[in-house]
């Protein structure tokens, strides 16, 4: 029997913040969760989008573990947040840029410091969402995630930057090197049969375990391991159905944003339809008349912020990127979390 894994995130990231990912997954969430689960990585390579696959029944039994944790041990959520800001006092001043990531060296310390903290992190950002945790834990929970969720890209930012402005050589390869090669430039430069490798990923590539494969690769990894990727059916659908995050009725032309460059293309009154927001989308959230994604819970940067902006805000649809295209027109009614084409 295969498990299945669903596609759970995607966002334009590389692989250097993939590995981050992955070895909390592995490493660091069995410390919080007594569980790792099977996650899958999917690279576009030149694309630089990253999609996360998890089976989601291991989802649900790895946050059931952390809700009976916080309530069987009233340490546990004191643990996890001092683990949180233990490292992320070390990461703030890389971001503030009052420190400076100017050496292979200090990438190494950078990246060991990002998978520490990624772990506590990953255990505190979906409290506010678990139904039965106590109110005052979800409060707190929610806070930390408010406070830092506007930084939640500024860790692959970093490296981008640090890598382009010491290896302008190696431009192509940024979000297709590993960490591991990436630390090894300190013994010199890549070599070609390297580099050819490296460039193989441009053409996208998997991350399962902690291995790295090429996108061609795919059924054979799936294969060995007995796993099977979820194909939602999307064809011909003319409505699909989400969670409504912030009541009220729109009509207008979808406007699909996969990348961040695309951001700046959502016109005034256009229907914003993303995998999922975050800070960088608020100005075309501002000109949208509705909001729907893919991703998010009730807490999630899209309810929050289309309550607080008073935009109709469809979250959870899992589909809404593949059904809809740009220019299709729909009605959109998040009342009842519909959204038609027309």
């Amino acid at each position: 029997m295969r498990l299945l894994l669903t596609k759970s995130f995607s966002r334009e990231h590389s692989l250097f913040y993939c590995y981050v990912w992955n070895d909390s997954d592995m490493i660091g969430l069995p410390k919080y969760a007594d569980m790792s689960p099977n996650s899958l990585f999917q690279g576009e390579g030149r694309g630089k989008r990253l999609s996360v696959w998890y089976n989601q029944a291991e989802l649900d039994m790895l946050f059931g573990n952390i809700e009976k944790k916080i309530s069987a041990d009233p340490r546990y959520f004191a643990n996890a947040k001092s683990e949180f800001y233990k490292w992320w006092d070390l990461l703030l001043p890389y971001i503030k840029k009052e420190k400076k990531i100017g050496s292979i060296d200090c990438i190494e310390d950078f990246y060991d410091i990002f998978v520490k903290w990624w772990s506590p992190m990953a255990s505190i950002i979906y409290i506010p969402d678990m139904k039965d945790a106590p109110e005052d834990i979800k409060k707190e929970a929610f806070k930390i995630r408010d406070e830092t969720q506007h930084y939640s890209d500024d860790g692959d930012r970093l490296f981008i930057e640090f890598f382009l402005a010491h290896y302008p050589e190696y431009t192509d390869i940024a979000y297709v090197i590993s960490p591991t090669e990436v630390f090894s430039l300190k013994d010199g430069p890549l070599s070609q049969q390297a580099l050819a490798e490296i460039r193989k990923r441009l053409d996208g590539y998997i991350v399962h375990k902690g291995k790295l494969y090429l996108a061609s690769e795919l059924d054979k990894v799936l294969e060995a391991n007995k796993l099977e990727l979820e194909k939602p059916k999307t064809e011909d659908l003319k409505e699909i159905k989400g969670v409504p995050a912030s009541k009220g009725k729109a009509k207008g032309p979808i406007k699909l944003v996969l990348y961040k460059e695309q951001i700046k293309t959502v016109k005034e009154g256009d229907i914003l339809v993303t995998e999922m927001t975050s800070p960088d989308f608020v100005p075309a959230m501002k000109r949208s008349a509705a909001i729907i994604t893919d991703e998010g819970g009730i807490t999630c940067h899209a309810a929050i912020a289309s309550r607080e902006l008073g935009k109709p805000c469809i979250i959870g649809t899992k589909i809404a990127t593949q059904v809809f295209k740009d220019g299709d027109l729909v009605e959109v009614d998040a009342d009842r979390g519909l959204v038609r084409k027309i």
